[in-house]
């Protein structure tokens, strides 16, 4: 090794190599954060674990920003997600949510969140990360009623 490299210690490489088995969708599209097991020089994973959480707000089928037809006939989302420091790692604005079809919102997190719309305006908005699944209704959100078209929704799990 020429003196232009810095060994990197063997803990770095057991975490690169576990980063690396990680399962993950086929098509990652955001592939450049720190920590995504692509390059083992990366300064760490890219996000703080521990409990992450993510704060929604679902529009009702006739709000949101309009599509190209002035209107629009599914759910909206925008989704913010937060690392076990607070920090935001992921978002995504005005995501058509069709009701019973998940919104992938990927971030830096290892794995993609999926957040999926019903079909009526009261039902609870469902969520899968990585093994979890959870809904709106559990005891790990907090959320408020419909108010000028939207509500919004916040929730913890363990990342």
């Amino acid at each position: 090794m020429n003196g232009n490299h810095t060994p990197v210690p063997d803990s770095r490489l057991s975490r690169h190599n576990e980063v690396g088995i990680l399962e993950r969708r086929e098509n990652k599209c955001c592939p450049d954060w720190a920590g995504d097991g692509d390059d083992p020089a990366d300064p760490g994973e890219g996000y703080n674990p521990g409990n992450c959480g993510v704060h929604v707000v679902q529009y009702q089928k006739n709000e949101g920003k309009p599509d190209s037809t002035g209107g629009t006939t599914n759910y909206r989302f925008d989704i913010q997600i937060s690392d076990g420091q607070l920090e935001p790692v992921g978002e995504l604005d005005y995501a058509d949510a069709p009701g019973g079809q998940g919104v992938d919102v990927d971030s830096a997190l290892p794995y993609v969140l999926v957040v999926t719309a019903e079909n009526v305006d009261d039902d609870p908005v469902r969520f899968a990360y990585a093994a979890q699944t959870w809904d709106s209704s559990s005891g790990q959100c907090s959320v408020g009623k419909y108010d000028s078209g939207s509500r919004q929704m916040d929730c913890g799990f363990p990342c």
